[in-house]
């Protein structure tokens, strides 16, 4: 029987839903993008929804699936602004087994995929696509990996820990926090080259997400040269591209958090309608 929805494990690599409304930029609607139609049943659990019996039309439907349709994975409480990659292992060897016929999709990133500073309730990019991609009745599985702070370096040391995820596609969203630090460029490209590795290595397909960065920044050799890795590595390893994740939302403050760093709601809306085509493409060729 055809499932109806996407499985959606949304698991926060940091405790941003508790950060005080002040901190944040007023929210807003974002005009361009397609409002979800199905909200999640329940704010800060990881949901898998189990639909298997559900019936066709309730597979067109625009109403929330009830809640006995829902099986919690893990619920994650609020502990500490920023969680160590300690603790987001700990939380993720809770989750459950793969659910069969359903890909796995692990995206490893840092505060831009963890969602940092969004208010409560506000889902990050990774949690968007998939709400995309269950109006276009494609079923998939999220598990969100990322961690504030996070280096390219940082990256590529956790990943091992998470194979026992088994994921069929790894969506890499890293080496932002490598350029803010002036951290070698030489360094981003290696380290991503090894995830890229590595995740092939554990069975799954791989879609790397290009970064842009500001004006200011992008008008500075270094600049150029870091978000020319991207493009590069991609075609150097014949791996699937989002050409630039933060594509409309790094130009100008309507799309950022008060820190002028931070996609805010809009932004991430943004985020997930970047890289809709390249996910939805990789998910076509993939057989979980």
């Amino acid at each position: 029987m055809a499932r109806t929805a996407a499985l959606t494990l949304a698991l926060l690599g940091a405790a941003c839903r508790s950060i005080p409304p002040a901190a944040h930029a007023p929210r807003a609607m974002f005009p361009d993008a397609r409002s979800p139609r199905r909200p999640l049943v329940a704010a800060a659990l990881l949901l898998a929804l189990a639909c298997d019996g559900a019936s066709g039309d309730a597979a067109t439907s625009s109403l929330p699936l009830p809640i006995q349709h829902a099986r919690p994975i893990a619920q994650v409480a609020p502990e500490a602004f920023v969680a160590s990659a300690e603790q987001l292992g700990s939380r993720l060897r809770r989750l459950g087994s793969k659910s069969p016929g359903v890909p796995r999709v692990l995206f490893l990133g840092d505060s831009f995929t963890s969602g940092f500073g969004l208010l409560g309730g506000e889902p990050p990019w990774p949690e968007l696509l998939a709400r995309e991609l269950t109006e276009e009745q494609v079923s998939i599985e999220v598990v969100n990996a990322g961690l504030v702070g996070d280096t390219s370096l940082g990256g590529r040391r956790r990943l091992p820990d998470l194979a026992h995820l088994q994921p069929d596609v790894l969506v890499i969203e890293l080496g932002g926090n490598d350029c803010l630090a002036g951290l070698s460029i030489a360094g981003v490209r290696e380290n991503l080259r090894e995830i890229v590795v590595a995740g092939r290595a554990m069975g799954a397909r791989v879609l790397l997400s290009g970064l842009s960065l500001p004006p200011a920044m992008l008008a500075t050799q270094r600049g150029r040269d870091f978000v020319a890795v991207y493009p590069e590595l991609a075609a150097e390893l014949d791996v699937a591209l989002v050409p630039d994740l933060l594509e409309d939302v790094v130009d100008g403050p309507r799309f950022l958090q008060a820190d002028g760093l931070h996609p805010n709601a809009e932004g991430h809306a943004v985020m997930a309608r970047n890289a809709l085509a390249p996910l939805r493409a990789l998910l076509a060729a993939t057989d979980p």
